[in-house]
């Protein structure tokens, strides 16, 4: 074409090795549900033995809301790798906008021209299904109440037809670039004339920007498989489902429950991950197919070792999704105060009559914590199995440093015996807190029901007559037998036994209380008392009483002491 010239154009080139080896150009990701995370992994090689390259992973900007990788951007020395990871988290779908509903179309008369209605007409104003010729003066008609229309039954859910998976494919550029370097050689000069070249071509310093690709293959599909009983993780952009199990005393185990269903026409294969090792979340539950339509329960214990915040991504996988749990609990130490501090006295009463006293539960901890009450080794002298104390509340929750007033009934049906002690009526009362050192806080209950509304207390304490067998009632109320109440003596005889032993010029006393019994309304009368005077020569031997005869108001007692001089 130019003469038949002949041009010789020497053409020069090297191959040389990649700045960076890769595992892999392409990724291929698993089939992934909405809102879950699949991954997959780049392995990043500097093969070189001098040169330090650097490389940054840029995602497009059509896939940064469903593609991350990590890191992104790193520097490899001479024989240096890195791991990279391509996440993929598919969003959920848009739902279909609804289409808007149509304007329905004017009445039109012979001419074609919109017919104007009258106001009022069809909007309930005045004149709706009025007669015009009706007499005004006339009852109004009854309405026919229209009949009931019997429920519809609810239909039958179907399942959910399969999503059509969709198919998504990205090209990431990485860009490597050598990293600057420290020698002042001038190996970064490259000499095609130079023999030994050849000999260090992967050795090329100060090389131009690269690029390299790696191709990601995605796929979403769809997911029927869904938690009815928890909440979502707020924040989370993958699907994350928050299961608390609260405030847990050290050593005491809570159950809750997962509710998986499945809207699926398929049977879908449950499995979870293994818990950590501690040991402080378990799986309860032996995994089955879930059938479509179907649920399952999914039990989850929660049991601490020590005091520690804990938490844990537990992982339930089916073959439509993969289901993330975040389970968090807290062991605690927990402690509890109780008032009164000795003694519980539900005070004096008769049969039939009803006497409150109240405990005060003390929280002092930063957390709430669980308790119930309850009564043990009660000693009752009642005629039936009907048990004579009652705690409201007898259980519940404190809140962090709070209290609570629990009130304590004694309702007896009979008079107990001996007479003159002060246990008649008597047990343990126990306020159990799970995970409490020790289990449980005691106090010990005194109660007593007098035949008559004037009572002595004070004397020796007899644990039971000879004639009459204590029946010891359980925990829940049950009496081992019923008994005929025994034939009331025509007087009670008590016993005063004064300390000793007692000294020529020396003496000793010993107290009793004459009492009057106060009903629940706060009503009673007067006890009068009187003491049979000493015989002569009783008191000439040294026997004397302060006060051999009074008045005592209901609801209280006085105090009546005996004195024997030696």
């Amino acid at each position: 074409l130019l003469g038949a010239r002949v041009f010789d154009l020497p053409c020069v080139g090297r191959g040389v090795r990649p700045a960076l080896e890769m595992t892999g150009n392409v990724v291929t990701l698993p089939p992934t549900a909405a809102r879950e995370m699949s991954h997959g992994v780049v392995v990043v090689r500097n093969t070189s033995k001098r040169r330090t390259e650097t490389f940054e992973f840029v995602v497009p900007e059509s896939a940064s809301h469903v593609l991350r990788v990590s890191p992104h951007v790193g520097t490899l020395g001479p024989g240096e790798g890195a791991r990279v990871r391509v996440e993929f988290c598919p969003e959920d779908p848009t739902p279909p906008t609804p289409e808007p509903e149509p304007e329905p179309e004017p009445e039109l008369d012979e001419d074609g021209n919109p017919i104007e209605k009258p106001e009022g007409e069809g909007e309930g104003g005045e004149g709706e299904g009025t007669d015009p010729e009706a007499d005004p003066d006339a009852p109004p008609a009854e309405e026919e109440t229209p009949p009931t229309p019997e429920p519809e039954p609810e239909p039958t859910p179907e399942p959910e037809a399969p999503q059509e998976p969709k198919r998504d494919v990205w090209r990431i550029p990485v860009f490597i670039k050598a990293a600057t370097s420290a020698s002042t050689d001038n190996s970064s000069s490259f000499d095609p004339e130079d023999p030994e070249a050849s000999d260090d071509d992967d050795e090329w310093v100060g090389h131009p920007t690269m690029v390299q690709h790696v191709e990601v293959r995605a796929v979403t599909r769809g997911s029927s498989v869904v938690v009815d009983n928890l909440r979502e993780v707020k924040g989370s952009k993958e699907l994350t489902y928050d299961l608390d199990f609260g405030h847990v005393a050290v050593g005491d185990r809570v159950v809750k429950s997962i509710q998986l269903r499945n809207l699926a026409n398929t049977s879908v294969n449950v499995g979870m991950s293994a818990p950590d090792h501690e040991g402080v979340f378990t799986a309860l539950t032996a995994f089955r197919p879930l059938d479509p339509l179907g649920d399952l329960e999914v039990k989850l214990a929660f049991q601490p070792g020590r005091c520690h915040s804990f938490y844990e991504i537990i992982s339930l996988k089916t073959s439509l999704r993969t289901i993330r749990i975040a389970a968090r609990g807290e062991g605690i130490s927990p402690a509890l105060d109780v008032t009164p501090a000795d003694v519980v006295d539900c005070g004096d009463a008769v049969p039939g009559d009803c006497k409150n006293t109240t405990l005060t539960l003390t929280n002092p901890t930063a957390f709430p914590q669980r308790w119930r009450a309850e009564i043990r080794d009660a000693v009752s002298h009642g005629n039936t199995s009907r048990f004579p104390f009652t705690f409201s509340p007898s259980g519940g929750v404190i809140a962090a440093n709070e209290s609570v007033t629990v009130t304590l009934s004694f309702t007896p049906d009979r008079a107990g015996y001996p007479y003159g002690t002060e246990t008649m009526f008597r047990g343990t009362v126990c306020v159990v807190v799970p995970g409490l050192v020790g289990a449980e806080t005691r106090r010990e209950l005194r109660a007593r029901c007098w035949a008559d509304g004037a009572f002595i207390v004070g004397a020796d304490c007899d644990d039971g007559a000879p004639d009459v067998i204590d029946a010891v009632i359980d925990t829940v109320g049950l009496r081992s037998g019923l008994r005929e109440p025994p034939v009331r003596a025509p007087y009670e005889s008590i016993v005063l036994t004064l300390p000793g032993p007692i000294r020529p010029g020396g003496s000793a006393s010993a107290s009793l209380a004459v009492g009057s019994v106060k009903d629940a309304d706060g009503k009673g009368s007067n006890a009068e008392f009187s003491f049979a005077a000493f015989e002569p020569d009783d008191a000439g031997k040294g026997w004397s009483v302060d006060e051999g005869s009074g008045s005592v108001p209901a609801g209280e007692r006085k105090t009546v002491t005996f004195t024997f001089a030696y």
